[in-house]
């Protein structure tokens, strides 16, 4: 991480090897700022920070949604973070611009089946 994070502020690693997996990944890592990570499908009740680094799962099938805030000291280092994990219910209102994304994915790719998606969004069978 030497080079990369000589050249940047801050360090977010996407990730898709499950819960434990990150643990273990961020006690071997420096410079990482945050990991959001998936697979495991795990919401965890608190957050979880390991070696200074903060790891984040939202669940699964857009159930929830994961909020992460950062805050910047003065030398662009991270100074503060929260991190909330936010339910999806049938009372939230849809939200113009991710459902434009959402039709425009639809109908370029054909990937994204608007059935499934309309559940988990606004169903509430989770």
């Amino acid at each position: 991480m030497g080079k990369i994070s000589s050249r940047t502020d801050i360090i977010v690693l996407l990730t898709h090897r499950g819960f434990d997996q990150d643990l273990q990944l961020a006690k071997e890592l420096e410079g990482v700022d945050v990991i959001v990570g998936s697979h495991s499908q795990t919401v965890p009740e608190e957050p979880v920070v390991v070696n200074n680094i903060l790891i984040s799962q939202a669940g699964r099938e857009g159930y929830y949604v994961g909020v992460i805030e950062l805050k910047l000291s003065k030398y662009k280092k991270v100074d503060d973070r929260l991190i909330s994990t936010v339910a999806m219910t049938q009372e939230m209102p849809d939200h113009d611009r991710v459902m434009e994304l959402v039709k425009y994915y639809e109908d370029t790719t054909g990937l994204i089946n608007r059935k499934k998606f309309k559940r988990v969004f606004h169903g509430t069978d989770h």
